[in-house]
């Protein structure tokens, strides 16, 4: 995959008339666009969980017939604990809000990939708290430069399907704005060119949901 424009250095000039942010708040609410879909991809989601265990259990030596009386137990536990504790929060969750206010002794830990797209639709356009924004898609595989993180004992199935996991932000972004964190996009080289003000996350392993991110307010330094 390829970032379009990827010459995107912006000059001193610029960077100096563009605007710094003190305070920006957004508002975050996970939505079931497609139920039938959504209940598909969580049936896949525990089956993959499930022969990652018995992978994982097969490789063991001293894996014993109580150890897989134990081990169904675990599957059904897991299958459980992924729908209700991990994606029904995530999806069907009430809308909340995340604030952050902007210190500049605060550490930021940037997002790294080199498996994204960039697509700009900059004839779709809506106004944002008095900023035109403009339609950005932006796809990335996650973990793509942080394999090395994930754990060499984790079975191959789950390993893969971390790596393979895509996740698609269709954002509207403003030019206008320069700040070096966003409390949703975590991606340097995305902030370098533009600040997201509205954002739509998709994630490529459960299809018919999506997470919705929009601003309730930012205040200007």
């Amino acid at each position: 995959m390829f970032l379009i424009n990827t010459n995107y250095v912006i000059g001193q000039e610029k960077i100096d008339k563009r605007l710094d942010l003190r305070e920006v708040v957004f508002s975050k609410k996970g939505n079931i666009t497609n139920k039938e879909a959504y209940n598909e991809s969580i049936i896949t989601y525990k089956h993959l969980f499930e022969k990652a265990l018995r992978e994982y259990a097969k490789k063991d030596s001293l894996f014993s017939d109580e150890m897989s009386m134990n081990l169904e137990m675990k599957i059904q536990a897991i299958g459980f604990a992924i729908e209700e504790m991990q994606l029904t929060p995530k999806y069907k969750s009430s809308k909340s809000e995340i604030t952050y206010l902007f210190q500049d002794s605060l550490p930021i830990v940037y997002k790294i990939s080199r498996d994204f797209s960039i697509t700009e639709l900059k004839k779709d356009t809506k106004t944002i708290e008095g900023f035109k924004c403009f339609k950005v898609i932006f796809s990335v595989k996650e973990q793509s430069d942080n394999s090395n993180e994930i754990s060499q004992d984790m079975p191959t199935i789950l390993k893969e399907a971390i790596l393979n996991t895509e996740t698609e932000y269709i954002m509207y972004v403003t030019d206008k704005i320069k700040n070096c964190y966003h409390p949703v996009i975590k991606y340097k080289f995305v902030l370098d060119k533009y600040y997201p003000l509205e954002i739509i996350e998709k994630d490529s392993s459960i299809k018919g949901a999506q997470i919705n991110y929009n601003l309730i307010r930012l205040e200007l330094k």
